[in-house]
């Protein structure tokens, strides 16, 4: 009786197990359950999450630039591809344009095509950062609107297969920045480039294996610019040590693309050309009304100025020259594109058919400082009102100090206008 008085009395006195609560046991599941996932995602495959790759075109081929952009070639494009698929004229073509005929946009084109299909290296120079910039631009347009890829970085450097794959480099013409570089070199509006030559040894540098191409491309400027004898091939011309197997090609050969005997593929596209060849982009009346006979036969011509009669000379004139993109006191875009700092505007009014030109002029704040001109404005058959109404805005956005007007022959009218506000 004791033993078992003792086994009852033991038995009260151990620990009661409290019932378990329905919420409570959807918690212990619940954690179980989130356990389980993590376990789960721990195995999978036991690996992480791949990092995307930037600027992969591993995916595109050569039937994917045909539509986008192959076919929509004007005649002239056309010409210039063939130029480059030619090994005897690829090496170095030089042409003479038109203003606005699209080569900056085919160029940037063509070299994006070049750089996705053959892993090569592109390199851009231009007369200003901002020029070189809109070879960029295009080449990321490009890569969005056509494959929906979106290119990063400057340089951008392409990817294939998970590994580099291509190089494009957009630099100015400071000399500086383009050393050590090598691919294929394409030189933007080189007669409007301060020391040429300079530029020329450097340009020549990066594209100095065989493999690569160096193309130059502008729209005329002086005779007396550095590239002009370049443009002749004048030092081969003039070289003894160079015998030259075949004939200097004429104008009118050179102009429908010629092979020269310096190794330089040469050819002249003027607006007329550009028309012929499909671009249905200009009013050619309206630009001959715009223009003088002149400035028109420059721009769209292909003609070159003679400045010897000019009041200054191109070389003094490019002594001026300075990179945008090097102010960093002035941004155009901005409401107020120079802050409160002073400015003085001087103009040149006019109602013929010369312009009526007028200039924003930050003078310098120290004595033997330079003078810099923000901004030129060109205003051709327009009233006095309207003309007096442009420099009164200019005078909202800047803080004007000084006016200079030239008041000889009708610049009174306007002088008269401006004076009231």
């Amino acid at each position: 009786m004791t033993t078992v008085r003792e086994r009852l009395v033991k038995q009260c006195v151990k620990p009661v197990v409290a019932p378990v609560r329905d919420d409570q046991d959807d918690d212990g599941h619940r954690r179980d359950d989130q356990r389980g996932k993590r376990q789960e995602r721990g195995k999978r495959d036991g690996k992480k999450r791949e990092k995307k790759v930037k600027n992969d075109v591993s995916e595109l081929r050569e039937v994917d630039f045909l539509d986008k952009f192959i076919s929509k070639m004007y005649g002239y494009q056309k010409e210039l591809f063939a130029a480059k698929q030619n090994p005897l004229t690829a090496r170095i073509r030089n042409i003479l344009k038109s203003r606005q005929v699209g080569l900056t946009y085919y160029f940037a084109g063509e070299a994006f095509m070049d750089a996705v299909l053959t892993g090569d290296n592109q390199v851009f120079l231009s007369a200003s950062r901002a020029q070189s910039e809109i070879f960029r631009s295009y080449i990321i347009a490009f890569a969005q609107s056509w494959f929906g890829l979106e290119l990063t970085g400057n340089p951008i450097v392409l990817s294939k297969d998970g590994k580099p794959w291509a190089e494009l480099r957009f630099l100015s013409t400071n000399s500086s920045t383009a050393q050590g570089h090598h691919g294929h070199v394409y030189v933007d509006e080189y007669f409007w480039i301060r020391d040429f030559e300079k530029l020329n040894t450097v340009a020549s540098a990066m594209a100095t294996h065989k493999k690569w191409r160096k193309t130059y491309f502008s729209t005329p400027s002086a005779v007396s610019h550095q590239a002009y004898p370049f443009w002749q091939g004048e030092k081969f011309r003039n070289s003894k040590r160079k015998a030259a197997k075949d004939p200097w090609p004429s104008d009118k050969q050179i102009s429908a693309g010629a092979l020269c005997p310096d190794g330089q593929w040469r050819k002249v596209i003027t607006i007329l050309d550009a028309i012929a060849g499909g671009c249905d982009l200009f009013d050619l009346e309206q630009l001959q009304l715009e223009y003088d006979e002149d400035k028109f036969q420059q721009l769209f011509m292909c003609k070159f100025i003679d400045s010897s009669q000019s009041a200054f000379s191109l070389a003094d004139l490019e002594r001026c020259y300075s990179d945008l993109s090097l102010w960093a006191d002035f941004d155009p875009d901005d409401p107020r594109p120079y802050g409160n700092s002073p400015v003085w505007i001087g103009y040149d009014p006019s109602r013929t058919r010369d312009d009526a030109t007028c200039v924003v002029i930050a003078p310098p704040l120290e004595n033997g400082g330079k003078f810099r001109i923000l901004e030129k404005h060109s205003w051709r058959g327009q009233s006095f009102k309207y003309q007096a109404e442009q420099v009164k805005k200019l005078t909202e956005r800047f803080n004007v100090q000084h006016i200079g007007i030239d008041t000889t022959g009708i610049g009174y009218g306007v002088f008269d206008l401006v004076r009231d506000f």
